[in-house]
């Protein structure tokens, strides 16, 4: 079963607990094992946490612009472990769930992005494996909201370089993984993994702090990357990419041996902090502390770590602007004036926005295309459903920008955002408009299929053009000016010519009908001149033919003696037939027929 301990609370504060678990006093100096789950808000962290490590951590529920109007799921730093470990012993390993701050403020204000930055820089300095949640839409992206947290965790290596420049011995190393979420079932690792780590390069190349000059990033980190296909409509590849991951992440028992664990395992002793379960408490309020400054933006106070923090502050690209603890900005510069620290504040606030609201709407679009993929039919109201979308996601733009909204980079941002959204809008429009074309040509072969006439076909195709154009004008973003005369276009063309090619199809029947009909009249003719042929044959009208018959019956017998020669065939045939009236003939039979009682009959056809 899990235990859940709050490390660092909803306003930013470390607990005070130590150890965190009550498990970890039985630990002593075993040598903790952590695995730190970062991201931007909705991208799954806690889900992802549950599934890895079979723990209860609460998740968020519906969509990402939805859950950002809503608290958190989870607040602060939540660490969480299995306190029974395999064999019986306590388990070294602690996961940390990296959340929001407590607030009811949505979307994020520049507290919170603080506290993601100064949470990515305690999880570079306390773990040993970093889950880097990343949207496959944010590939590529450099100034992406997960990259921002990238550049905190590099900052806080960084910064450390400096402080043991002079031992090179002393270079601890970090399994990043990149969790790709949303991958393609068939995306390709690779492609995914080379350009992760080509912009992890990027950001790092500008590291250089102190007298440690310029540091290799491959003496620090260690990347992977684990594709993560849709949790909903890809369950099942989903389960098995999550279970592949957990077992990299598995602990060997008490009676196995460190050969049990897979080969790609990521539980390696080089990514060790050497940080003891008992003094984990305690190196975590001093790391916490230490972490004020991370990525370049200030939280509260300088602290004794100033000096290194602001030369890791200078080279970062994130910004320069002081935030305190409760979110004010400080827009003093080096100089003293606002001008530039503002400005600096403003591109990074409204990059971080755009990032975070284009991310959450192109799910929703993109839910959206499921639809008409699944379902194989029209979205109904899609027009309202797009207009949602777009509403909100510059409701979400201007409130999180409110204020910089005076300044250019906001309204370039916004136009931006919105041309961006505009296309990808429209392209969930003209599927809507192939699957209405479909529908329409359908609704059109199907009346004219059962129709009688010319006359039902031109209704039909008025009521089918009638039909695209109704749902066509339903499916328009409103202000958007897309049009959909290329594809009414289109179905008209389809509907005439399936008309013309049933029209042909008729004639060719009715003309194959009437050749029917002339083949049966020219069949009936030449069979009524046969029959007319036979029966002048057979009624004797040719010359020479004749017929004869005669028949014998001898005197006092039954036996009736026929013979006949008709239309050239003799037949002869031998029946006997009871004298029923033999008591009205005289003494020789026959009476009316001469003597011999012979009778015969002849007919000759001249």
């Amino acid at each position: 079963m899990d235990s859940q301990a709050v490390v660092v609370d909803g306003d930013g504060v470390l607990t005070t607990a130590s150890p965190f678990f009550e498990s970890d006093h039985r630990l002593g100096d075993t040598p903790a094992v952590i695995v730190a789950v970062l991201g931007v808000r909705g991208c799954g962290k806690s889900t992802l946490v549950n599934a890895l490590f079979d723990a209860t951590v609460p998740v968020g529920t519906g969509s990402v612009l939805a859950q950002r109007r809503s608290p958190p799921a989870t607040t602060g730093i939540l660490a969480t472990k299995n306190e029974t470990f395999v064999g019986g012993a306590p388990s070294p390993m602690i996961v940390l769930d990296v959340g929001e701050l407590e607030s009811e403020s949505r979307p994020p204000t520049r507290a919170d992005r603080a506290f993601h930055a100064r949470s990515a820089a305690f999880a570079a300095g306390v773990a040993d494996v970093i889950l880097l949640n990343v949207w496959a839409a944010d590939v590529g992206r450099l100034e992406g909201a997960p990259m921002k947290l990238l550049e905190a965790v590099f900052a806080e290596v960084a910064k450390t370089a400096a402080e043991v420049s002079g031992d090179e011995n002393r270079h601890i190393r970090t399994a990043l993984t990149f969790v790709v979420r949303d991958a393609a079932t068939d995306a390709d690792i690779s492609a995914l993994g080379h350009s992760l780590v080509t912009d992890a390069a990027d950001l790092w190349a500008g590291m250089e702090v102190g007298d440690a000059g310029a540091i290799e990033l491959e003496d620090y980190f260690d990347f992977e990357v684990v594709a993560l296909p849709h949790y909903t409509h890809a369950r099942a590849q989903w389960d098995a990419a999550v279970a592949d991951l957990s077992k990299r992440l598995r602990l060997p028992s008490i009676e196995e041996e460190a050969s049990a664990l897979p080969d790609n395992t990521l539980l390696l002793k080089a990514y060790s902090k050497g940080i003891t379960t008992t003094g984990l408490a305690a190196y975590s309020r001093s790391l916490w502390e230490a972490t004020k400054y991370a990525a370049g933006v200030v939280v509260g106070t300088a602290s004794s770590v100033g000096a290194s923090a602001r030369s890791a502050r200078a080279v970062s690209s994130v910004g320069a602007t002081a935030v305190d603890e409760d979110g004010q900005t400080d827009e003093e510069g080096a100089d003293g004036g606002g001008g530039a620290g503002s400005e600096m504040a403003a591109v990074y606030h409204c990059d971080s926005s755009f990032s975070q609201v284009l991310n959450s709407s192109s799910r929703d679009l993109s839910a959206i295309s499921r639809t008409q993929t699944d379902e194989e039919s029209p979205v109904e109201n899609l027009g309202s459903a797009l207009d949602e979308v777009m509403n909100t996601a510059m409701e979400v733009y201007d409130e999180s920008t409110g204020d910089y909204a005076e300044t250019a980079v906001q309204g370039r941002k916004r136009r931006e955002l919105e041309a961006i959204l505009d296309t990808m809008g429209h392209a969930v429009f003209m599927r809507q408009l192939a699957l209405l074309r479909e529908s329409s040509f359908d609704q059109f072969k199907t009346a004219t299929g059962a129709g009688d006439g010319t006359a039902s076909s031109e209704v039909a195709f008025f009521e089918a053009d009638a039909a695209f154009v109704a749902g066509a004008e339903a499916a328009k973003r409103t202000g958007s000016g897309w049009s959909f005369e290329s594809m009414r276009s289109d179905l008209r063309s389809l509907m005439q010519e399936l008309s013309a090619q049933r029209k042909k199809v008729v004639s060719t029947k009715i003309a194959a009908s009437a050749a029917q009909s002339h083949a049966m009249q020219y069949l009936q003719m030449q069979l009524s001149q046969l029959q007319a042929m036979q029966q002048q044959q057979y009624s004797g009208g040719s010359g020479g033919q004749w017929n004869v018959g005669a028949a014998y019956r001898p005197p006092d017998t039954n036996i009736n003696l026929s013979l006949g020669h008709q239309q050239g065939r003799t037949n002869v045939q031998v029946s006997m037939v009871p004298d029923e009236a033999a008591s009205y003939l005289g003494p020789n039979g026959f009476s009316s027929v001469g003597p011999g009682n012979l009778g015969m009959s002849f007919n000759v056809n001249l």
